[in-house]
């Protein structure tokens, strides 16, 4: 007997990519008779990455994982149609899926891979759709020491989402002092494809070393999170139980930066985006869109909902962020 083969495509970028392949996981997991193979857009690259290196090392990453059973890339004509899929499976090249899977709505966006599980809610259990938690396999072991290690967002995407260096600044100048007053041996290390000459691939297994991972939201929350590493959050203006792993994973401990509450809408009120309820995610009955319609970008300069007129992003102080480090602190040693 043939075995079937389902052809996951997902059009967004990295970060949303390892909810794509989590929702591969759920699949394989519940169907180990069928072959996976997981797909990108044949113009994928990493987004803080300007060369042209930036697919290869997200394809490097997915042909890790254990459950896809190929890994490649659809090529598309001028009005979106398929012409062509390229994989690195000899066996799936050029055979037709039995099951195509696109990820390409808002629903598998803003980490919420809960409602990513829907687009496979007829070969899963109950149980499996309501898991939110995402894997990432990566040869490194975790380093068991008396050294804490702190990972933090390089400049680049520090910069590009809250604009402001000087806070990067005093979080890292506040962190060692909080690290020196309670003597603790600690590392500090920057992430981001402009901090090594590593591979998107090595910089993950350096990532699986670190007790936390600290900035603004993204990709590099994401997989700290499917690796089973801590996390504290600066949340995007979308509302944390869109974006955010406190909300979507039970695994590890994991603490978003509260915005002022001076300078923010509401998280049950958020103006800028409209809640996306992953249970009936096809269309908003009320506004006909389909998913989370942004009034907003995810990191814009100014808003209109705010007294000050400032996003509440760009309102994020470093002292916000040292406070829920030293939350952090806190239960980390009292698990120790």
């Amino acid at each position: 007997m043939t075995n079937k083969y389902a052809l996951f495509f997902n059009s967004m970028a990295f970060g949303d990519t390892l909810f794509g392949i989590n929702s591969a996981r759920r699949f394989k997991e519940h169907n180990p008779d069928w072959k996976i193979a997981f797909t990108v857009r044949g113009n994928f690259n990493l987004t803080t990455n300007d060369g042209r290196t930036g697919m290869l090392e997200a394809l490097e990453v997915y042909a890790k994982q254990p459950w896809l059973d190929a890994v490649g890339y659809l090529q598309a004509d001028g009005q979106g149609n398929i012409v062509n899929i390229v994989l690195n499976n000899e066996e799936l090249r050029g055979k037709n899926p039995d099951l195509f899977i696109p990820q390409v709505r808002w629903w598998t966006d803003f980490g919420n891979n809960k409602s990513n599980n829907h687009l496979i809610k007829d070969h899963i259990p109950e149980e499996a759709l309501k898991d939110g938690n995402l894997e990432l396999f990566v040869e490194s072991e975790k380093i068991k020491d008396n050294i804490l290690r702190i990972g933090m967002s390089g400049p680049l995407d520090w910069n590009r989402k809250l604009q402001n260096e000087q806070s990067r600044a005093d979080v890292i100048l506040g962190l060692q002092n909080i690290l020196n007053e309670r003597e603790i041996k600690a590392e500090i290390n920057m992430f981001g494809v402009e901090m090594r000459n590593y591979t998107l691939y090595q910089s993950l297994c350096v990532l699986n070393t670190q007790d936390v991972f600290l900035g603004p939201i993204g990709s590099l929350h994401h997989a700290p999170a499917a690796l089973n590493v801590d996390t504290i959050t600066i949340p995007s203006v979308f509302p944390v139980a869109l974006d955010t792993p406190a909300f979507y994973s039970t695994k590890g401990n994991h603490l978003n930066v509260e915005h002022r509450k001076e300078n923010h809408c509401g998280v049950s009120e958020t103006k800028c985006v409209s809640q996306k309820l992953y249970e009936n995610r096809d269309t908003d009955p009320e506004t006909g869109h389909e998913g989370p319609f942004a009034a907003l970008g995810f990191w814009p300069r100014k808003c209109p909902h705010t007294e000050s007129g400032w996003a509440c992003t760009k309102t994020v102080q470093a002292q916000d962020v040292l406070n829920t480090f030293e939350t952090w602190l806190d239960n980390y040693y009292d698990k120790s």
